[in-house]
């Protein structure tokens, strides 16, 4: 049949975090017929917001990160899978090493998904940006994975041709009273294996933003 979108989570109040006004729905949207055909307001094991769903090669959706109270203390990325048949949601048997919130992340196909980065509450009301990486493979186990060159969080990623990875991106100082942040035009390719390099920069430093691969082997930013 046509394809669904899955949509998950929110809140109801952007400027108000709590965990009253964050969710733990979900609703398939058919978008041939801008219909619902289905919705539970209880379909996730955790209620989140500014979180990050991916599909994965098998079908079932990585859900992670994100805020679920009104601290300045989100989750780790602890993660979920919802299976799309079974319409059940299965939290992950262990946290990723990826900061809760602005973690980029990259389908690896059949080897699962690759997250980076990030950033997690640190002292003095600051955010501590980080460089690590974990892989989630599509049983839902999570792997260990070759840190970035440096701490980068709201950064965007993509996969290649090859099997590598290219992450693009992103700011590397975050501070919770700093409303001017700059972020970084650097650009670092992971090689499949075990090492990240700097490749080059691009011409916008750009954060918040996404990579998206396309049919030539190209990436759109």
């Amino acid at each position: 049949g046509a394809a669904l979108v899955l949509v998950t989570g929110g809140r109801d109040t952007f400027t108000s975090i709590t965990s009253e006004n964050n969710t733990a729905s979900a609703f398939l949207y058919d978008p041939a017929t801008s219909d619902i055909v289905w919705q539970d307001d209880r379909a996730l094991y955790t209620a989140r917001s500014e979180h990050v769903h991916v599909l994965m090669h098998n079908g079932n959706v990585l859900i992670f990160g994100g805020w679920n109270d009104g601290t300045l203390s989100p989750p780790n990325a602890n993660f979920e899978i919802f299976d799309p048949v079974s319409r059940q949601s299965t939290p992950g048997s262990d946290e990723l090493a990826v900061g809760s919130l602005g973690a980029g992340w990259a389908d690896l196909g059949a080897d699962g998904v690759l997250l980076c980065g990030g950033s997690r509450p640190g002292s003095n009301d600051n955010s501590e940006v980080i460089a690590d990486c974990s892989r989630v493979d599509l049983q839902g186990n999570v792997q260990p994975a070759p840190s970035l060159p440096q701490p980068v969080s709201h950064l965007a990623m993509a996969p290649l041709p090859d099997g590598g990875v290219i992450a693009m991106g992103g700011v590397i100082d975050e501070h919770a009273d700093n409303s001017e942040i700059p972020a970084t035009a650097k650009a670092w390719r992971w090689d499949g294996q075990n090492n990240w390099t700097v490749v080059f920069d691009m011409n916008e430093a750009r954060a918040h933003h996404r990579a998206i691969p396309l049919a030539n082997g190209q990436v759109m930013v």
